[in-house]
C-alpha cells in the first residue's frame, strides 16, 4: 500500500515536530546543567589562599635529593638545607651522622663498623650537631 502525498508530508511534519521537541528538551537540560555547576562554582580570585595552595602538586623526583654512601649503606637526604648543611662536615663526623639518625644504627654498632671506640662515636655526634645546629640558624631554618 503507497501512501498518499499529503500522508507523506504529514509525517514528515510530524517527525519534525518531535525532533524540535527533542532538541528544546536537551537544551533546557543543558542550561539547567550550566546553572547547577555555576551555583557551586568559585572563581580562583575568590577562594582562600590555604585552598588554592592545596590545588598543586609538585613532582619530587630522587636524582633532585642528595645522596650519600656511607659504609656499604646508601642515604638520601631529602631536605636541601640539610644537605648543604651535612656537606660542610668533615667526612668522619658525617658518616656517624647519616649512620645514627638515617641508617638507625646505635653508637655502639656504629664504633663497632668504624673500629673506634664508642665514646669517640659520641663524641662525634655532639660535635656534628653543634655545627649542623649552627649551619641550619645561618641559614633561617
Amino acid at each position: 500500500m503507497e501512501l498518499l502525498l499529503a500522508d507523506k508530508e504529514r509525517i514528515r511534519q510530524q517527525f519534525d515536530y518531535l525532533c524540535k521537541l527533542v532538541i528544546k528538551g536537551e537544551r533546557c537540560s543543558y542550561i539547567k546543567g550550566i546553572l547547577k555547576r555555576a551555583e557551586r562554582e568559585i572563581p580562583f580570585s575568590d577562594m582562600p589562599e590555604f585552598e588554592l595552595n592545596s590545588l598543586h602538586t609538585t613532582d619530587k623526583y630522587p636524582i633532585e635529593n642528595a645522596h650519600y654512601s656511607v659504609m656499604g649503606f646508601n642515604v638520601e637526604v631529602l631536605d636541601d638545607k640539610l644537605a648543604e648543611a651535612i656537606d660542610e662536615l668533615s667526612p668522619v663526623k658525617r658518616d656517624v651522622i647519616l649512620l645514627y639518625y638515617f641508617v638507625g644504627m646505635n653508637g655502639s654498632e656504629i664504633a663497632e663498623m668504624m673500629g673506634k671506640d664508642r665514646s669517640v662515636v659520641n663524641y662525634h655526634k655532639r660535635n656534628a650537631l653543634s655545627i649542623l645546629k649552627k649551619s641550619m640558624e645561618s641559614r633561617g631554618r
